[in-house]
């Protein structure tokens, strides 16, 4: 059993739903696509954006190869009726024979090896960023804090997307989320067999993720002694884990850092995420704390918001529409102009607000 100390599984679900909903419409997008695999990490985005934007808006690929089980599909079905979202399938066989046919020449000789493996998943990341550039969908990206932290994970591959919504969850914190949202369901709205099955990438016959990894239990508890209690490999002592489990799981750590430096913005659940976080929490917090004295915010919707103007370290607010409505999460009134014709700055009670924003607040009841 892995020792990770138990989360409050409601809160953990309402901060990734709200951290979708808020990047996702924040960066302009209104519908998403993810990957289908039939395995765990895929059905819990798959749950969690439905939650969060609406079946209507969340559209799933399924893309299977030579190596995929039928349970790839038929569980990848399932799921997609039980949430109620859209499907495709784009069979990727036929790219992974080009790919090989006109690799060939240069590879003469060399035996098959991760090469091959890595084709497949690069391939399954081109579709889905056609997917979402020909629809315009934000990609999510599937993966967990267990495969980021060991690096079991392709560049460019299943790593491509413009959210990472789980990655701050390790690969048995995943089941467990899965398993409060089946309760809360009061069905198994992810199926039973997806839970039952050994997680595999598949990327060749019989492939098991535990070919490359300690069992995740194992894997699990000694990451989190790494990276949540900061601790020191040799200070590491878990029932059933041996220094050497503990020094494969650092170097796997190690050799794959550069990966980590190039993964899709994350919402982190706890204090110790990896990369580029969007961290919505502290958001609403920013804003709540500095427009809290205002008994109303006004937007002027005809105001430009540079370039300048939306990188400042919060949400990208593509436009003063998207600001308001960040607001309005924050739980600021807020009215807007559709004009122009905005406070100039004068007369009692009226400010201005940083030039960022270009935002006016109102003061005491003579503010007009």
């Amino acid at each position: 059993m892995s020792s990770i100390p138990a989360k409050d599984w409601k809160s953990v679900w309402e901060l990734l739903t709200s951290g979708i909903r808020d990047y996702v419409r924040k960066n302009g997008f209104t519908d998403v696509v993810l990957g289908l695999s039939g395995g765990m990490d895929s059905a819990l985005v798959a749950a969690l954006a439905v939650d969060a934007l609406g079946k209507d808006h969340v559209h799933g690929v399924m893309m299977p190869s030579p190596w995929s089980s039928e349970g790839s599909i038929t569980d990848s079905e399932v799921l997609a009726a039980n949430l109620g979202m859209e499907t495709f399938t784009v069979p990727i066989s036929p790219m992974m024979e080009a790919f090989e046919k006109a690799l060939a020449p240069a590879f003469a000789g060399r035996e098959r090896d991760v090469t091959e493996e890595n084709i497949q998943s690069r391939i399954r990341g081109v579709v889905m960023m056609s997917f979402s550039n020909k629809f315009h969908w934000m990609l999510l990206a599937t993966g967990n804090k267990s495969e980021v932290a060991a690096g079991y994970c392709t560049m460019y591959g299943d790593t491509c997307g413009g959210l990472a919504p789980i990655a701050d969850l390790y690969k048995t914190e995943v089941y467990q989320l899965a398993q409060w949202f089946n309760e809360r369901e009061g069905m198994c709205a992810i199926p039973q067999n997806i839970f039952d099955k050994a997680p595999s990438a598949e990327l060749r016959p019989g492939q098991k993720d535990q070919d490359s990894l300690p069992e995740y239990d194992v894997l699990d508890s000694i990451l989190h002694a790494l990276i949540e209690e900061s601790k020191r490999a040799e200070d590491i002592d878990l029932p059933g884990v041996t220094p050497e489990d503990v020094n494969r799981v650092q170097a796997l750590m190690r050799r794959s850092a550069f990966k980590r430096l190039q993964l899709p913005p994350l919402l982190p659940v706890g204090d110790h995420a990896f990369g580029v976080q969007f961290d919505y929490r502290e958001v609403f917090a920013h804003l709540h704390r500095r427009f809290r004295a205002a008994d109303l915010v006004i937007v002027n919707l005809e105001t430009t918001l540079t370039r300048t103007d939306r990188y400042t370290g919060y949400p990208c607010f593509r436009s003063p529409a998207a600001l308001a409505d960040a607001l309005r999460d924050a739980g600021v009134d807020v009215a807007v102009l559709a004009n122009n014709h905005c406070c100039d700055g004068g007369g009692a009670g009226v400010h201005m607000l940083t030039k960022r924003y270009r935002l006016p607040r109102l003061r005491g009841k003579n503010s007009h």
